[in-house]
């Protein structure tokens, strides 16, 4: 199996924080966590490229989704349906299981979607999106 760090098999466990650089409190009962970032781009071929298409990088963004197993007494859920509920954005933190020196982290800030969905043959889910604004940070914990 390649290796490219402790966020090549997965991205378990996130965390908020009010503040830029303040304290977190991790969200609990997390599944299917993924991190997207995304480029747009703008065409700028012309006759010169011979024959090539060729674009220049315009916007860049990111986008952090999870599930959540919908339990009213996990630790951080709650702070999550506040930010949904007043429109307010929080500070997010990804990290691999376990606090390890030495490992990466992603962090950034963004605004929170949630969707409830549940089927009568399990138990209820969150689906989460959080769309990051402005550029995430990636460093060592």
């Amino acid at each position: 199996m390649a290796t490219a760090g402790s966020f090549a098999a997965r991205i378990k466990e996130i965390a908020t924080s009010t503040t830029l650089g303040g304290a977190y409190t991790d969200v609990e009962k997390i599944q299917n966590a993924r991190l997207r970032v995304t480029t747009k781009t703008a065409d700028t071929s012309n006759n010169d490229d011979g024959g090539w298409e060729s674009d220049v990088v315009t916007w860049l963004s990111w986008e952090l989704t999870f599930d959540m197993i919908a339990d009213e007494a996990a630790t951080g859920q709650e702070a999550l349906w506040a930010s949904a509920l007043a429109g307010t954005q929080l500070f997010y933190r990804l990290r691999p299981r376990g606090d390890n020196s030495g490992d990466r982290q992603v962090r950034g800030q963004g605004s929170i979607s949630i969707e409830y969905a549940g089927q009568s043959t399990e138990g209820a889910k969150y689906a989460v999106t959080v769309k990051g604004t402005g550029a995430p940070t990636r460093d060592t914990q």
